[in-house]
């Protein structure tokens, strides 16, 4: 800015008496003093600013700190929990694991016990068959009286001797029901109880002959199905009197001696 002044030019070497003051701009001075108290305001809002957000930080640190020691802990904690309780369900699981193989242990022997009860009862039932059929008297039943006169009445009937032992009255209710069956099925029969011999069983019989010829097969047959036992006996000449009358060659014999 050009600058104009009332006063008279000064000539070298001569001591001026214009105030300093004088040459500053009001103006210019006003405004930066203006300046210098927004700069201050704005240097103590932004400090203050700067301090807030500082303390913000500081303060959201913590809470970070805190939270993520909270959640830490609060993870251990959980991973702790978890593990007691993986572990007291390995623990539970090993029980179950015992007491079920305790148990499979136990039906195990229960049945092995069972079967050998079973077993016993079994052998006990068959030992009272047995003693049963030991004890009680040999008769026809319906059903292998019916099973006999089957396979009889289909063949050709023969003349046939039933014997049974003299002074045994079980042989002889056996004999009879025997020859009962035999004459309902229209075969000859002639019934004897004077055999003096003490063989056991039933025995299909003849005089001197060593093969059986065919004629005797339906009866071996019917006694087949009627599931009784018996035997072929050759009658020698030592037997020949060990009934009366006697033995005589060419009869077909059905021999009931004792029981079993």
């Amino acid at each position: 800015m050009l600058r104009v002044t009332n006063s008279a030019p000064t000539t070298p070497g001569a001591i001026t008496t214009e105030d300093p003051l004088e040459s500053v701009d009001a103006a210019l001075l006003a405004r930066a003093n203006w300046w210098f108290e927004i700069s201050r305001y704005g240097l103590i809002i932004s400090g203050s600013i700067t301090a807030i957000l500082a303390f913000v930080a500081v303060v959201f640190s913590w809470i970070q700190f805190w939270s993520s020691s909270v959640r830490e802990d609060h993870s251990n904690q959980r991973t702790s929990t978890l593990e007691f309780r993986a572990a007291e369900l390995r623990k539970d699981a090993t029980r179950l694991t015992a007491d079920a193989e305790a148990s499979r242990a136990a039906i195990a022997a229960a049945n092995a016990r069972a079967a050998e009860a079973n077993q016993k009862a079994e052998l006990e039932r068959l030992e009272r068959i047995k003693l049963e059929a030991r004890v009680s008297p040999r008769r026809l039943s319906g059903e292998q009286s019916s099973k006999m006169a089957t396979v009889l009445s289909a063949a050709t009937p023969q003349p046939i001797a039933v014997v049974s032992r003299l002074f045994d009255p079980e042989g002889k209710d056996f004999a009879d029901d025997l020859a009962s069956v035999l004459k309902n099925s229209g075969w000859d029969v002639q019934r004897f109880v004077n055999w003096t011999q003490s063989e056991r069983g039933v025995f299909i019989a003849m005089v001197g002959q060593s093969e059986f010829p065919q004629s005797v097969r339906p009866l071996a047959a019917a006694l087949d199905a009627a599931s009784i036992a018996y035997k072929d006996m050759n009658i020698g000449n030592e037997a020949l009197s060990t009934m009366s009358p006697y033995f005589a060659p060419n009869v077909l014999y059905l021999l009931i001696g004792a029981k079993p």
